[in-house]
């Protein structure tokens, strides 16, 4: 994909869309200005998608979190949501959902500048880096459908493939999709293997959403490699499903230890702890913020490794 060039800026308010204007011009960056979403929309109309949008999140008519869904869903416009102190929950949402990243109000030009360009390698890097399962998306389809037969009716796992990868065992089932314990044949290695939520009920829309949130953890963990994060592998991406070939981490996540074992002794905490924080200080190095870090986000080895996991929202 190629780098951030033109860049959509809807803000309401007259002096600061000419001051952020400036500042972006300055930089190199071609820049469309609107007022409001509705005339946001008719630039998209006569200009076509740019490279990125900065929306405000508070607008007159259709407010900016709508049109940033917009934007992303039906453009694939990567959104930056700018926002005020009091509106960051619902950013948090935003996120969550569609948007890229955020900037607080009032914004430092060069700070705004550089997460615009972090934003820019993050696309382009991720594009490279991340590995994406040749499968089209009735392949995919069909193997998660396999899959979702299997555990419906608590068959053994012996013989089942996702794409080219051999699922051994269920890990883990929750909100968000399955954890299965696989195996790479072609690398001869084990692999952990997220998936979407199998269910043939689930509403469309909200599946949709599982599998967005799922494409950008694989997308956040692909730019990293640190012991204490967990490596990504493999993603394949289809119209309603999607699943993430992962490092296996064979331990047990942090909340089952608390469990288990309730508080831990100082002399345990302080390298968990150590551990934890420089798998987030690699993560804000390359421009992420993790946003959910709790005790089952975190997953202790047998080989007493400390990883974090889940960048899903990131």
């Amino acid at each position: 994909m190629d780098p951030v060039r033109s860049i959509l800026l809807v803000e309401d308010d007259p002096d600061l869309r000419l001051l952020t204007r400036h500042v972006l011009a300055a930089a190199g960056f071609e820049v469309w200005p609107a007022a409001s979403a509705e005339e946001a929309l008719e630039v998209l109309a006569r200009r076509g998608a740019p490279h990125l949008a900065l929306v405000d999140i508070v607008l007159p008519g259709l407010d900016g979190l709508s049109l940033g869904r917009r934007l992303r869903e039906e453009h694939e416009v990567p959104v930056i949501m700018l926002t005020s102190v009091d509106e960051e929950e619902t950013v948090a949402g935003a996120i969550q959902e569609f948007a890229e990243d955020y900037i607080r109000k009032p914004f430092k030009p060069r700070e705004m500048v550089a997460r615009i360009d972090r934003l820019s390698r993050r696309i382009r890097d991720a594009a490279r880096r991340t590995a994406v399962v040749a499968e089209d998306s009735e392949a995919v389809r069909r193997s998660l459908a396999s899959l979702e037969a299997f555990v419906a009716e608590r068959r053994a796992l012996d013989n089942v493939f996702l794409g080219r990868y051999q699922v051994l065992d269920v890990l883990g089932m929750g909100s968000m999709g399955t954890v299965f314990r696989g195996r790479d044949p072609r690398l001869q290695r084990a692999v952990a293997l997220k998936t979407v939520y199998l269910g043939r009920t689930l509403d469309p829309e909200k599946k949709r959403g599982l599998i967005e949130t799922l494409r950008r953890e694989a997308v956040a963990l692909a730019q990293l490699s640190h012991p204490n994060v967990v490596a990504i592998y493999d993603l394949a991406d289809a119209a309603e499903a999607a699943f993430i070939a992962m490092e296996l981490v064979d331990g047990m996540s942090l909340d089952v230890l608390l469990r288990r074992r309730g508080r831990l002794t100082p002399s345990e905490v302080i390298p968990l702890a150590a551990g934890i924080a420089a798998g987030l200080a690699a993560a804000h190095a390359s421009g992420i913020v993790h946003r959910d870090i709790k005790p089952p986000n975190v997953l202790l080895g047998r080989d007493n490794s400390i990883k974090v996991t889940d960048f899903g929202i990131a």
